[in-house]
């Protein structure tokens, strides 16, 4: 199996249990109205874990896009000295993307239908998030998560 790396040379997957997290992200859809489906990857846009129902195809194609937007955001809080990214969000007519960061390695997105209360969205994937911080092993969580 190859290891994927980030650019500081540490396994970007390293300390996470991709079976919990495939888990947790497998009930969100059932716990959150409207959520069609969540995705996990690194932060370099591993995919880890997506929901059941989501073809490969549309699993590779959805952690590309996220991946980038999780790019984005980070550059964007840097370049704008705003801070860390608390979540990227996407309406479109068919629906709702967010993207929310779990430390600086791993990060969380759920798609949802058009008539999905976004609040709601936003809050499942937040507890999620925390759940998944929480999975992270010590030794590899980051600070933000490691010091609640």
């Amino acid at each position: 199996m190859k290891v994927m790396t980030g650019s500081d040379g540490v396994d970007l997957r390293a300390g996470v249990d991709e079976d919990q997290v495939s888990m947790l992200l497998c009930e969100l859809p059932r716990q959150v109205h409207g959520i069609e489906h969540a995705i996990a990857l690194s932060a370099d846009g591993i995919r880890m874990a997506w929901t059941d129902g989501l073809d490969e195809t549309r699993a590779e194609r959805l952690s590309a896009i996220v991946s980038s937007l999780n790019s984005l955001s980070r550059s964007t809080g840097t370049a704008l000295g705003t801070g860390d990214t608390t979540y990227t969000m996407i309406m479109m007519s068919g629906g709702a993307l967010l993207v929310m960061p779990v430390g600086n390695r791993l990060c969380l997105a759920a798609l949802a239908h058009p008539d999905a209360d976004i609040g709601a969205v936003a809050a499942g994937l937040a507890a999620t998030v925390d759940r998944v911080g929480e999975l992270i092993t010590p030794s590899r969580r980051p600070a933000t998560v490691a010091g609640r």
